[in-house]
This record gives C-alpha cells, sequence and structure tokens, in this order.
C-alpha cells in the first residue's frame, strides 16, 4: 500500500509543478518520454498538449551489434536483467513461467540482486518447473552482461512500472526482440514486428497474457529471428547523434 501512496504523491507533485508553470506562461515547451506521461500532464500543458513523445534513451554506434543466427534453436534463451524490486515485476514473470506446459523447452537467465533476490532464489528453489528452467546469476560486471546479451534470444522486461528502460535498447542493439508490458516507454519503442508486449486489467490477466508471449516464442523460432533482426535495425533509429539532431529541432521550435 505505501507504495502506491508513494506514486500518488510524486504525481501529485508533478501535476502541481506543471500547472504553476502552465498558469504562469512559463511552460514554454514539452517533451513526454511516454504516454502515460502526455496522458497526466495535457490537461495543464494547454498548446503543448500536442508536443511528441520522445524516449529519453539512446545508444551509441559502436554499441550497435551484428547478431548472427542462421538457425533457430529448438531451445529458447530469455534473458532478464535488473533489481529485484517489487515494480520490475520478477514475481510476476514467476507466475507467468509457472502456466507454462512442462515440456517446453526453454531457459531463462536472470540477472541482478536487490532487496528481493534472497525471496526469488527461495521461491525458484521450491518449485520444480521453475527450477529447472531458472538461472539466477546475481550481479555480474557489464562485460558479462554483453556476453549474456550476445547468447540470449528474447530480452524479457516485465516491470509493471517503467519509463522507458535502457535495457529495452540494450537488447535491441544486440538483435533481441524484447517481451514487455505494452505500456509506457516499451509500447513507444516495441511493436509487433520488433517484439511481444502485453497487458491486462487484473494481476491473474497480466500473467496469462504474458505467458501467452512466452509461449510464443518458444513455439516459434523462426519468428523470433525475425523480430529480432527487426529490433537490431530499429535500434539504428535510437543513435544519440540521430536524437540530439530531433532535440535540436524542438529546441528551435519553441
Amino acid at each position: 500500500m505505501w507504495r502506491f501512496l508513494n506514486l500518488s504523491l510524486v504525481h501529485s507533485i508533478v501535476y502541481r509543478k506543471a500547472h504553476f508553470y502552465a498558469t504562469h506562461n512559463k511552460l514554454l515547451g514539452v517533451l513526454y518520454a511516454n504516454n502515460e506521461t502526455k496522458e497526466c500532464l495535457k490537461k495543464v500543458a494547454g498548446k503543448n498538449a500536442s508536443a511528441p513523445v520522445m524516449t529519453e534513451i539512446g545508444v551509441n554506434e559502436s554499441d550497435l551489434r551484428a547478431k548472427i543466427q542462421n538457425d533457430p534453436r529448438q531451445d529458447i534463451t530469455f534473458l532478464c536483467a535488473g533489481r529485484f524490486i517489487y515494480r520490475k515485476g520478477i514475481d510476476l514473470l514467476f507466475d507467468a513461467l509457472e502456466l507454462l506446459p512442462d515440456h517446453s523447452n526453454y531457459t531463462i537467465k536472470i540477472v541482478g540482486g536487490g532487496q528481493k533476490y534472497e525471496q526469488l532464489s527461495t521461491r525458484c528453489q521450491r518449485s520444480l518447473k521453475l527450477k529447472k528452467h531458472i538461472i539466477m546469476t546475481g550481479k555480474i560486471p557489464f562485460a558479462e552482461m554483453q556476453r549474456e546479451y550476445a547468447d540470449a534470444d528474447v530480452f524479457v522486461m516485465p516491470s509493471i512500472r517503467e519509463t522507458t528502460g535502457t535495457v529495452i535498447l540494450e537488447a535491441m542493439s544486440f538483435g533481441l526482440p524484447v517481451v514487455t508490458i505494452g505500456h509506457f516507454g516499451g509500447a513507444v519503442i516495441l511493436n509487433e514486428e520488433i517484439g511481444w508486449q502485453y497487458d491486462g486489467n487484473s494481476r491473474e490477466e497480466y500473467v496469462n497474457s504474458l505467458a501467452r508471449a512466452l509461449q510464443e516464442c518458444i513455439s516459434d523460432p523462426d519468428e523470433v529471428i525475425r523480430r529480432g533482426m527487426n529490433a537490431r535495425l530499429s535500434a539504428e533509429r535510437y543513435l544519440w547523434q540521430n536524437k540530439v539532431q530531433r532535440y535540436l529541432e524542438f529546441y528551435r521550435s519553441v
């Protein structure tokens, strides 16, 4: 409950701040990181309500990798990385994995640490299904993380609240399609050509939708490769030099 109260408080402060600048004619230009933020602030943004949605993340050209994989693998490797806290949704990912058929051929590597690491590790060890498919690596150096991207087939970001998520673009730059919620920054960057989005109006619907997305990846390795190639090409749109040019154009317009 306290997490939701904190989130409501943050939204209230941001809304009041935006309203102050708008009513004092100081809100000259607005950029939105995602559609949810735009929806929240458009009532006070006035003429800026139609301002563009532009993700805050980018990638260096040197970070773009050519992922070479000609033949689909029958055992799909999912990769998930981040801090193990409530809003990262690892518990919900585990719930979705519990729904997959017992004979499913996949491995999921979960990289990172945090306050829920021990709890999640214990849950994994107590479930025969989860224990069979999940590898929890803990925190690893960035150089090793690059190897994990290169060895994976699909990146999964189960966060229930994320402005965008730098890891989405990192995964795309390695040629990985991404599975994530159909809201916030992921919904701006991803579409059905480069990843899978899931959604719901309750925890049960959310988990079932995520499970279906994971099963589609397992059942169709050729589609995983196709969307991964598209993801790699799409990552080029977010090169920093291109983003800087768009920012400059926006600044000139206001």
